[in-house]
């Protein structure tokens, strides 16, 4: 969300804020942190972009709980079943990042290109 106001702030005549009231650019800052308003109209300007975004992978993780380590290949696996081959060979790259004990952490980059 916080990413969101930021983007609105920074451009608030976007079209994908066309629903949000102008008055929230003019909020301090430290105040939209824990403005209610503000925390609802962003959410719903975010949804679409964490369906299309976020929403692919977490089938695996949602089905099983966390499971840790694994939890980044179930992402990965729940991402290719959901993600229809025309979107991954768009040329398109992404990163899945796993986090473990604050001392290790995996990181996937992924890189997608149509075969000949």
């Amino acid at each position: 969300m916080t990413i969101s106001i930021q983007d609105f702030i920074n451009n608030p005549t976007s079209s994908k804020f066309a629903d949000v009231p102008q008055e929230l650019a003019q909020l301090d800052p430290i105040k939209s942190l824990s403005d209610k308003t503000v925390e609802k109209t962003m959410l719903g300007v975010a949804k679409a972009h964490y369906t299309k975004s976020v929403e692919p992978g977490m089938d695996c993780c949602k089905r099983c709980g966390n499971m840790y380590t694994a939890s980044l290949y179930g992402g990965l696996a729940s991402l290719l079943s959901n993600v229809g081959s025309d979107e991954l060979v768009s040329g398109g790259h992404g990163s899945i990042r796993q986090d473990c004990w604050l001392i290790v952490a995996t990181l996937f980059r992924v890189h997608s290109k149509e075969l000949e």
